[in-house]
């Protein structure tokens, strides 16, 4: 019976959906699911934090704020019940295109979902880093750090671990640990919608958006899994999407969303550090150019901007303190393992070059290897730079279907015809509502390589 209590999150998205969505009609459902998301993972951070510190970690010690947690979110709704326009989403005079799409991302969802419950944790990553660490802290009844010799374990942001935990401790399997890493890719697939309307597309535009993230090939690979890149990308693009509105109407939900989906972000992977300062910077910057010739406003904004920095590393205050209290350093002095030692223009042209080179993998080792001599025959030793490669692991242009090696030429491409055309449409006058948030996001990638 134990397994039924999977149902805890699924009712926990329910309610707060019912909170959230004004009107039942599709994109107030989908802006709901991801405020939901938001709240159930900042939740799922507050509490393993707080019974930790109590030793608790245990099906009673996480039972009993599940069932707190769902109280408080039947009050609310309770007392938010006569403010609901119920008007459920019409689906009369649907266009041919509009079907294909849904139904394009419906058969790629249930066939991920499918795959993600029937196939229990298996890649090496999940064996050496994301479920050990889970059984440590159900073994140890807290989030400690402990004696190990994979030792990120310890310092690795932790928080879609926190989330399988939650999952394992109150079923008792790890039958359903793949889910964190599906939910958040359903959610990114609604934020492709989302993203796109605030920007000013088109609902064609928007579904676009939408297929071409679902179609990310490592994306729907990652979606069985027990990685944390989804769930730290839904947490990435929510934070954009707040930024987005924040410059629209500067209000405290804007604020309070875009404060915790930054701080979900970084306790859940290390890149999130990289991505939000690009996209958080190249958002902020219209936002206090708005206000530049009004100075209380102008205050005001920078107020705004500082108080999402403090909410965010407020909920990360536990990590970084385990972190500094080991390591002497809020984010390990291990870090720099992963960092190059070349930071020259040189390194970085052809850091984007191999980077890029990993998306043209075809069937054929022949062609593979003729691409592989041609990037050594115009880069020579860069390629395998000590000082720019991670553990020397030497460059080659692999063909695969692994999750954590498979290319994406097509997606790729769509990227490199944005960069060169997005300048001349916008000297031209079109797409300038994107140009920001497509500075951010090229930004986050050449800062990442």
């Amino acid at each position: 019976m134990i397994t039924f209590l999977i149902l805890l999150p699924i009712i926990a998205y329910g309610l707060l959906i019912l909170i959230f969505a004004q009107r039942f009609v599709f994109k107030e459902i989908i802006e709901a699911f991801v405020k939901a998301h938001i709240v159930i993972f900042a939740f799922i951070a507050v509490s393993t934090e707080l019974i930790s510190l109590m030793q608790v970690i245990s099906f009673t010690g996480l039972l009993i704020p599940w069932m707190l947690f769902l109280l408080i979110c039947i009050i609310i709704l309770i007392k938010n019940r006569k403010n609901k326009n119920i008007r459920f989403p019409s689906f009369n005079g649907i266009n041919p295109f509009t079907l294909f799409i849904y139904g394009a991302l419906f058969l790629i969802l249930i066939t991920t979902l499918l795959t993600a419950i029937l196939f229990p944790p298996s890649n090496w990553d999940s064996m050496t880093y994301h479920m050990p660490r889970v059984i440590h802290w159900i073994t140890n009844n807290n989030i400690s750090f402990y004696t190990t010799a994979i030792t990120r374990q310890n310092y690795q942001m932790p928080l879609a671990e926190f989330a399988i935990m939650h999952l394992q401790v109150l079923t008792g399997f790890d039958l359903y640990a793949n889910l964190v890493q599906w939910v958040s890719f359903f959610v990114l697939i609604g934020l492709g919608f989302l993203v796109a309307s605030e920007q000013g597309l088109s609902r064609r535009q928007q579904m676009i958006s939408a297929i071409i993230i679902a179609t990310i090939p490592m994306a729907i690979l990652q979606s069985s899994s027990t990685q944390n890149d989804l769930v730290v990308s839904s947490f990435i693009m929510s934070f954009g999407l707040f930024m987005l509105r924040l410059r629209k109407r500067n209000n405290v939900e804007n604020l309070l969303f875009s404060g915790i989906a930054l701080g979900l972000a970084l306790l859940t992977k290390g890149t999130a550090y990289i991505f939000c300062a690009a996209i958080g910077i190249s958002l902020a910057i219209p936002i206090l150019l708005d206000q530049l010739k009004n100075h209380t406003r102008f205050i005001k904004v920078i107020g705004s901007l500082s108080l999402i920095v403090i909410i965010a590393l407020s909920l990360n205050t536990g990590h970084l303190l385990r972190n500094y209290n080991l390591y002497g350093h809020p984010l390990s002095t291990e870090g720099e393992r992963y960092q190059n030692q070349d930071m020259s223009l040189t390194a970085l042209i052809v850091n984007i070059a191999r980077n890029s080179a990993l998306h043209l993998g075809t069937p054929s080792s022949r062609v593979n290897q003729y691409m592989e001599s041609s990037m050594e025959s115009v880069w020579g030793y860069q390629l395998n730079n000590p000082k720019t490669t991670f553990e020397s692991i030497s460059f080659y242009i692999p063909f695969s279907r692994h999750e954590d090696t498979v290319g994406n030429l097509v997606h790729m491409l769509f990227i490199l015809i944005s960069v060169i055309i997005l300048p001349v449409m916008l000297s031209l006058g079109y797409f300038r509502k994107v140009a920001w948030y497509g500075i951010g996001v090229m930004l986050g990638a050449f800062f990442s390589v």
